[in-house]
């Protein structure tokens, strides 16, 4: 994990430039250093700039591809803020590191306005901008320089915001922009969401979960309610199960298996009853056959729209004609006819005598 570190533009250093423009210029002195013009810095007793720093500056510029920027009052700091240009007063070929003395830009490239405003003495310091370790003081990088005549003072706390933004690292910019992402997945907004659009939302689940005098009663009482719900299902997973309340696998399986075969038996049976109440809508073995073959819902719905049929020669119902053995009988039709009429076949062979 990268350690916490500050910006600083340090423009106390009063490194005079006596006059000429210098092919180099010191940056950082040796040892351990504060600012000659406030009471910088006050998170740690001192900056510290030794050997073993140096190496690690070193070796974090020379990964670096553009040239050490020189500009004029740390304007490019300033730039966004008053609108104003930012030009280059030079460049630095690269950082040396002189033991025991300080860190220096070299081989530096000035332009012809700075040459100019330097043999004029219209600017004399230089002021570094650094980052430093907010622990132990040490200075981790070395980001740009400005020519500058006085440290501004009144400027200090909005010269290093403003040194914050520019030299940010991809660490920070990384993890603002996962948290970002995450808020925005969170508040169900799109991915492309800016901080203006997240702020109102983020006021809306506050107001949400937050009661009038701003405590956060609504989400207290939602965890309050799972936490009861939980111990609830606790106990009831750890209390001893009631076995009078339940009955075994097998013997369930077995249960069901008897009331299916009890139920299959007495629709045969009620089947085969319907089947021999209704012969006459059944007379053949065809008939029978199909009916026996059909549930109950079937067969009684054809049952209930079939007609009966008699067969030829059984005009009696099935009842042997009766015979007269004294000489007068009845015939088939006149036994039908008592049949229908419910007479007596012995009163109508009187009647039918008497006539």
């Amino acid at each position: 994990m990268p350690k916490p570190t500050t910006l600083v533009a340090l423009s106390a250093l009063l490194v005079d430039l006596a006059g000429g423009a210098p092919s180099e210029i010191k940056l950082i002195p040796a040892g351990s250093f504060r600012s000659a013009r406030d009471a910088r810095p006050v998170d740690v007793p001192a900056w510290v700039m030794d050997d073993a720093v140096a190496a690690s500056v070193l070796s974090a510029h020379a990964a670096l591809k553009g040239k050490f920027l020189l500009d004029y009052d740390h304007q490019t700091l300033r730039a966004e803020k008053n609108g104003q240009p930012a030009p280059a007063a030079g460049w630095g070929g690269r950082l040396e590191w002189r033991s025991g003395d300080g860190l220096y830009a070299v081989d530096m490239d000035w332009t012809p306005a700075a040459l100019s405003a330097i043999a004029a003495k219209e600017y004399r310091y230089i002021s570094p901008v650094f980052l430093y370790d907010k622990q132990s003081g040490a200075v981790t990088s070395v980001k740009m320089a400005a020519l500058t005549n006085y440290p501004a003072l009144d400027d200090l706390t909005d010269l290093a915001a403003a040194a914050a933004l520019i030299y940010s690292t991809p660490q920070d910019d990384t993890m603002d922009k996962e948290l970002l992402a995450a808020l925005c997945a969170v508040l169900g907004l799109a991915s492309t969401a800016t901080v203006a659009d997240i702020t109102p939302a983020l006021d809306l689940v506050k107001t949400q979960l937050t009661a009038p005098d701003g405590t956060v009663t609504a989400l207290s009482a939602a965890l309050a309610a799972k936490d009861q719900e939980l111990v609830a299902l606790s106990a009831q997973v750890a209390a001893a199960p009631d076995m009078s309340q339940f009955m075994p696998v097998a013997v369930v399986l077995s249960l069901q298996s008897q009331l299916a075969a009890l139920s299959a038996t007495s629709a045969e049976v009620d089947r085969d009853k319907l089947i021999a109440d209704n012969i006459r809508k059944l007379p053949t073995p065809e008939l029978q056959n199909w009916a026996a073959g059909q549930t109950l819902a079937v067969l009684s719905a054809y049952l209930e729209k079939a007609p009966e049929i008699v067969p030829r020669g059984m005009q009696t119902g099935g009842i042997a004609p009766v015979i007269d053995t004294g000489g007068a009988h009845l015939t088939a039709d006149e036994l039908a006819v008592c049949n229908a009429m419910g007479v007596d076949p012995d009163e109508f062979k009187l009647t039918k005598g008497a006539n």
